[in-house]
C-alpha cells in the first residue's frame, strides 16, 4: 500500500498505474513495466540503463545472495561521526512514517548503521534504487524517479550520488518529489577509491555538495563530516592491498586487513571537529530543506 500511494509512470508522470501481480500498466500512455521479485521495475523505455539492470535482476539473484552472505563477515566499511548520527536520529524521529510521514531511502541503505536506525520503522520506509545489497520496494532511476511530485517529507541517500551519471538530474528529482518544507539528508564521498566500477563518476567537496543542492531548490540547514580522515586513509589502503593481491587471495587479504585496521577508524571521533578533517574527509553529509519555490526554478 505504501508504494501504490506514491508511484507514477516514469515516462509520462501519470499516477494512473494498473498494478497486477507480474506487470504494471500505465492507463495514460500505455507503457508496461515488470514486477520483478514482487517489486515494480519502473524504469522508462528510453533509459539507457533499463535493459542492463533488468538482466542483472533476473539472472544474478543467487550470486547476489551469496555476496550478501559473505559480506556479513566484514566490519562496517565506515564509522559515522557523532554529529551525523545525532542528526540522522533526529530526522528519522521527526519524520516517523508510522505517524503519517513519507520517508524515502534513495539507494541502498544496506550499511549496518542504517539497518540499526531503521530497525523500528523497517516496514514503513519507502526504498527506491537499482540492484544492490539492501532491501528495495521500487526499482527506479535516481535521474527519473517514479515518485509523485511533492509527496516526500524526508529523503535519505548514503553514498549514491557518486554512482549517478548526471547528479544534477538526481538533485533536481529530489527537489521535485519533496514537499515544500521537506528535507533531505545526503552523504557523498570525497576521498574514496574507485569502486563499483565502471559505475563510479564523481566526488564532492563539502562546498560542492552545498552548491549542488542550492541549484535545485534547497537551502542548507547543516553540513559536515560524515566519515573522517582516518576512515579515508584506511579505506584507500585497503583498496590498494586488495588491488595488488593475487586473484585467489583478494578476499582473504580484504578480510584480514579489514579487521586489523577497523579499530583505527574510531580515531575520527576524536578529531571530527578539526579544520583539517574537512580537507581530508572520507564522506561529507548535507542536510537541506526545500524552499518555498517551484522545484524547477534555478535558485540564485
Amino acid at each position: 500500500m505504501k508504494v501504490k500511494e506514491i508511484i507514477i509512470c516514469p515516462s509520462c508522470k501519470s499516477d494512473q498505474l494498473d498494478v497486477q501481480d507480474k506487470q504494471l500498466t500505465c492507463n495514460s500512455c500505455g507503457d508496461r513495466y515488470d514486477n520483478i521479485q514482487g517489486k515494480p521495475f519502473l524504469l522508462a523505455k528510453e533509459s539507457d540503463i533499463r535493459d542492463s539492470f533488468r538482466k542483472i535482476l533476473k539472472n544474478k539473484v543467487e550470486q547476489k545472495t551469496k555476496e550478501m552472505s559473505f559480506n556479513n563477515y566484514f566490519p562496517s566499511p565506515r564509522i559515522w561521526s557523532k554529529k551525523s548520527l545525532r542528526l540522522l536520529n533526529k530526522l528519522i524521529k521527526e519524520n516517523d512514517p508510522r505517524k503519517g510521514k513519507k520517508l524515502l531511502n534513495m539507494g541502498s541503505g544496506s550499511e549496518k548503521v542504517y539497518e540499526n536506525l531503521y530497525r523500528e520503522i523497517d516496514n514503513d520506509i519507502i526504498r527506491i534504487g537499482l540492484p544492490h545489497k539492501g532491501k528495495i520496494d521500487i526499482y527506479g532511476d535516481a535521474m527519473n524517479m517514479p515518485i509523485k511530485s511533492e509527496s516526500i517529507d524526508l529523503a535519505v541517500s548514503s553514498s549514491v550520488f557518486e554512482h549517478i551519471k548526471d547528479p544534477e538530474l538526481a538533485a533536481s528529482e529530489l527537489g521535485r518529489i519533496c514537499k515544500k518544507g521537506g528535507e533531505i539528508y545526503v552523504e557523498i564521498p570525497f576521498l574514496r577509491g574507485y569502486h563499483m566500477e565502471p559505475i563510479d563518476y564523481q566526488r564532492y567537496t563539502i562546498s560542492g555538495i552545498e552548491e549542488l543542492f542550492k541549484r535545485h531548490g534547497f537551502e542548507l540547514i547543516e553540513k559536515g563530516v560524515c566519515s573522517g580522515t582516518f576512515n579515508a586513509l584506511i579505506l584507500i589502503w585497503l583498496d590498494f592491498v586488495r588491488s595488488i593481491s593475487p586473484p585467489g587471495f583478494k578476499k582473504i587479504s580484504r578480510f584480514f586487513f579489514s579487521w586489523t585496521t577497523h579499530p583505527f577508524k574510531y580515531l575520527d571521533r576524536l578529531f571530527e571537529n578539526t579544520k583539517w578533517n574537512n580537507y581530508l574527509a572520507c564522506n561529507f553529509y548535507y542536510h537541506g530543506k526545500k524552499i518555498e519555490t517551484n522545484s524547477t526554478e534555478k535558485v540564485s
